[in-house]
């Protein structure tokens, strides 16, 4: 038995090394974004304030996507070729916003409230918010200006009513493990959405000091595979297209 789980040992260490030298370690560059998208956390700078604007900011940047698709929509000058990458790109838009629901309702609700957040509409906000991201085709185009209202008002009440939180009820360290808890709760397929979903955030709006300090706590092959992989699958399949829509 011994010898099997030494040989199981080498082989995994064996592998590690292979990788790494094959697909060297190099985080993927990350633009940084000037403009500041929350009107309830002015500052990104400190862990108190970063702990809920980082998922939150990109989401609200892509809501000018949602607001200039909606205008062309009401306007009848949507063309078929823009529908159709707004349509693709709505499906991961949505599943990245689903995700953060969920991970909310699983999680960090329960948490917020034993540190003695009140939630009121919170959650069923989300109920909402499921219904109008599992639409698809024209029941999209129809509710986007719904879907970008309800996004508005329930980020803006999250921000208000957990900010505060932040440094008094909820110590740095509390911070970081129930984020790293709640990050064990996705699967692959989920991480492979939602890692750099964050991760670009944080490089963003950030600074590139914490996205190193983000990177050292996963595992070796996991920043392997987000930098080598899920980064830049995430800028062709959710950041490129932006470009596209926006464009004149």
């Amino acid at each position: 038995m011994m010898t099997i789980l030494l040989k199981s040992a080498f082989i995994v260490g064996l592998t590690a090394v292979a990788v790494d030298y094959a697909y060297p370690y190099v985080p993927y560059r990350v633009p940084r974004e000037k403009k500041r998208y929350s009107k309830v956390i002015t500052e990104v700078e400190g862990w108190e304030n970063e702990g809920y604007l980082i998922p939150h900011e990109p989401i609200r940047r892509d809501m000018a996507v949602l607001d200039r698709v909606n205008k062309l929509w009401e306007d009848g000058t949507l063309d078929d070729e823009k529908k159709e990458v707004f349509l693709k790109w709505f499906e991961v838009f949505g599943t990245q916003v689903s995700l953060h629901a969920k991970s909310e309702d699983v999680f960090f609700f329960s948490f917020f409230e034993s540190k003695g957040a009140v939630l009121g509409t919170l959650s069923n906000d989300h109920e909402k918010l499921e219904e109008l991201l599992a639409m698809r085709g024209d029941a999209v185009l129809d509710n986007l200006s719904e879907l970008t209202s309800l996004l508005v008002s329930h980020f803006d009440e999250e921000e208000r009513a957990f900010r505060p939180l932040f440094g008094t009820a909820i110590t740095h360290s509390e911070w970081k493990v129930a984020v790293s808890e709640s990050h064990k709760a996705y699967t692959m397929d989920q991480k492979t959405l939602v890692l750099p979903h964050i991760m670009h955030s944080i490089a963003a709006w950030s600074s590139p000091v914490r996205q190193e300090e983000m990177d050292l706590q996963f595992p070796w092959f996991l920043r392997h595979f987000l930098h080598r992989f899920w980064l830049p699958t995430y800028y062709s399949q959710h950041m490129d297209p932006i470009a596209v829509l926006m464009a004149e």
